[in-house]
């Protein structure tokens, strides 16, 4: 005998079959779109009123190390002529002076230092010998004459002559000042034509992008979202109610008199016989009623499980579709709502909707490729797709976590299905989860010997003493009564089930558990935004240099340089926890040169370091029109969340119907005299992770690292706003 299973055949989705698909650009976003994830917290970065100038200063060393030289530069300047801060207890005045002139050139040619700032490099100057010399106080002086002399050099037209040993001066600095030189100074150095050993150049680069810090096996780690502990979830425990005790109680009276009295009337016939019967009568009651309780637990399971698997429930119970409808992410807007709840609302409907996008692209990524394997995978996998990601949204959607929180744990489950799918083991439960031998033998046995014995009592008391037998089998059927009343057959079905279900969800939990012990060690090693700047520094070098091979162009031949990256269509983003940071970029390199501007677009796949599809064009200077930044803000509602960027209107204007994240740009729109517009686009979103968050502050942070200032700066020189580039 075997219980009652759901139809075999699973639910077929009422979508046409996808054809294969070809690999995401990532583990967690669709091709075309972008899924931004935030770890850390960003309350660090933001200054209070009773901050000391020394503890200002320090978040301005953070800034200047994560790329966002300008709000740096501001900051120690503030903290040098408001507060007089000269380095305090902890910094001499040359540290304090070299980092306030970095922060000030960082990325910025010698034509683009203006009167303000040459103003705060002497101002610098001026506190930087107020202690006793140290290895800040020479780089800043080698800083400072380098820059003298550069400025000479370009207004003179006149090579100097101490300029071509500057490169080997810096190289006698310590290691980390030279690092903060080549990185934020080769815009300068590049048009001061320093360069001498191109070899030892390129070898320079490729050391600190690629070798230092092991990049190819950690960086992908810094786009990975921060795990959070696994949640076991357990079954409600069936509880008796008093009314079924009561009912259990009197069952038993009634009961024990009846076979008292049944009994009594079979040993009329001898005792022996008395005693065998009624035995065998309790025993094989006892054992059928086990087995049967058995039966329906394992028999309800393995219907809950075919569900579970997408299955039709033979008993009616509902189905599970691939097309089923997707949860409401987002309610109307409302007017009486505070801030804080409406980003509590927001940050569970982002990580609904991250883990959706995550779940699917995870089992898009390990489907097979083949058209009939592919249909196969997708009927067959479709409800317990679907009932993973009911599972995820159950236990962690309500939790406030950050989205992207639990992409291990579907990460992981979708491998785990996969393997199992492959391995012809995805309904290995069927077989694991059918009644034992002895249940289905118990059951049929027990009930058997235990009709036989009883109906064998009913004939011979029944025979002897009638009025005796109908009382003692009327106080039994009393009994029989109330034990049905009472439900305890489904409490009993229903607390093995409890049992059942409790040992598979700590057993799945202990696997969970191991898996994001794994996980974190994996990203125990995950580069910080630290690395991830020097990274991106040296890449913006790498890439302005592979334009210059493309071009065959020497450092002689650049008169300046600059640098615009923008997120690449399909990449991921990370917030750790400030600055913006993309998988992919995509790099703009302008070259100005004497005889016009060559302008070479590549694509990097930050991960790795590659760089592909190049674009390159050359237009002579005067083919400039104008070089112009607008800002525009947006905030998106549910429904428009996959629409195109530059489609952007001002935030006054846009419907408040719900609460989404403020998405900021600034667009650099260069117009050629032929009616060409060639945008590039610097973004940066707030996902409402919290009140201390403000959009206009992480718009200008993302606006410092693009380098879209100085790309402007450039531009607009040569477009003609102000002195020409070239004489």
């Amino acid at each position: 005998m075997t219980p009652p299973r759901a139809q075999r055949r699973p639910t077929q989705p009422r979508t046409a079959q996808p054809k294969p698909a070809p690999p995401a650009p990532s583990a967690s976003s669709d091709e075309g779109s972008r899924i931004d994830f935030v770890n850390g917290d960003i309350s660090q970065y933001y200054p209070t009123a009773d901050q000391s100038a020394e503890a200002k200063y320090e978040l301005a060393l953070k800034f200047i190390r994560s790329g966002a030289t300008k709000r740096a530069a501001a900051m120690i300047e503030e903290a040098v002529t408001v507060d007089s801060f000269h380095g305090g207890t902890r910094y001499t005045a040359s540290h304090v002076a070299y980092h306030w002139v970095l922060a000030i050139l960082s990325g910025r040619s010698v034509g683009l230092i203006h009167r303000k700032d040459r103003d705060a490099i002497e101002s610098a100057m001026a506190i930087s010998s107020l202690n006793a010399p140290d290895e800040w106080l020479t780089a800043i002086t080698l800083i400072y004459d380098s820059v003298q002399r550069l400025g000479r050099q370009r207004n003179s037209g006149t090579p100097d002559p101490t300029l071509n040993t500057l490169e080997a001066r810096i190289l006698a600095l310590p290691p980390n000042i030279q690092d903060d030189i080549w990185r934020h100074l080769d815009p300068m150095l590049t048009e001061g034509q320093i360069f001498r050993d191109e070899a030892r150049y390129q070898e320079r680069i490729r050391t600190a992008r690629i070798l230092d810090g092991d990049r190819k096996q950690r960086a992908w780690k810094f786009f990975q979202p921060t795990p959070e502990t696994p949640r076991a979830k357990l079954p409600n425990e069936p509880q008796l109610g008093t009314g079924a005790r009561v009912l259990l109680v009197a069952a038993a009276g009634f009961a024990s008199g009846g076979t008292a009295l049944a009994v009594a009337v079979l040993q009329t016939g001898g005792v022996f016989r008395a005693v065998t019967v009624t035995i065998v009568a309790i025993f094989s009651g006892v054992v059928a009623a086990r087995s049967q309780v058995s039966y329906r637990a394992t028999a309800l399971r393995l219907e809950a499980k075919e569900r579970e698997y997408g299955f039709q429930s033979a008993l009616g119970g509902s189905t599970l579709t691939a097309d089923s409808p997707q949860y409401d992410l987002i309610d109307d807007f409302d007017e009486n709502e505070s801030d804080s709840a409406r980003r509590v609302r927001w940050r569970r409907a982002m990580f609904i909707q991250v883990a959706t996008s995550h779940l699917r692209n995870q089992f898009r990524k390990r489907a097979p490729q083949s058209g009939s394997a592919l249909r196969r995978w997708t009927v067959e996998l479709a409800g317990i797709k679907r009932s993973t990601l009911d599972d995820v949204i159950q236990v962690y959607g309500g939790l406030d976590r950050r989205h992207g929180a639990m992409n291990w744990l579907i990460s992981w489950r979708a491998k785990e299905l996969a393997q199992a799918w492959r391995d012809g083991k995805l309904y290995a439960w069927r077989e694991e989860m059918q009644p034992k031998a002895r249940i289905v033998f118990g059951l049929g046995i027990g009930s058997a010997a235990f009709l036989l014995s009883v109906g064998y009592a009913m004939v011979v008391t029944f025979y002897r003493r009638p009025s005796y037998a109908g009382l003692a089998f009327g106080l039994l059927a009393v009994a029989a009564l109330l034990i049905a009343g009472s439900r305890v057959d489904d409490f009993l079905v229903n607390r093995l089930r409890y049992v059942a279900d409790k040992a598979e969800t700590e057993q799945r939990f202990a696997a969970q558990t191991a898996e994001y012990s794994r996980w974190t060690d994996v990203l125990a090693d995950c580069p910080d935004d630290t690395e991830i700047a020097r990274w991106l520094d040296y890449d913006k070098i790498y890439v302005k240099k592979m334009a210059m091979s493309h071009f065959d162009m020497s450092h002689s031949d650049i008169r300046a340089y600059a640098t615009l990256t923008e997120p690449a269509r399909g990449c991921v983003g990370m917030r750790n926890p400030f600055v913006l940071r993309f998988s992919v970029y995509k790099v703009t390199v302008f070259l100005l040169t004497e005889s016009g501007i060559r302008q070479v677009t590549m694509n990097l796949d930050f991960k790795t370091g590659e760089v592909y599809n190049q674009v390159r064009r050359s237009f002579r200077h005067s083919v400039i029109s104008t070089a112009s930044v607008h800002e525009s803000g947006i905030r998106y509602g549910q429904e428009r969340a996959d629409e195109d960027p530059s489609q952007t209107m001002t935030i006054e204007s846009a419907p408040r119907r719900v609460m989404a994240p403020v998405r900021m740009s600034q667009r650099l729109t260069l117009r050629l005299n032929n009616g060409d517009n060639w945008p590039f686009l610097i973004e940066s979103i707030d996902p409402g992770l919290g009140d201390l968050e403000d959009p206009e502050t992480l718009m200008n942070l993302a606006l410092d690292t693009s380098g879209i200032a100085s790309a402007l700066e450039h531009l607009e020189a040569v477009a003609g706003s102000f002195t020409p580039w070239v004489a």
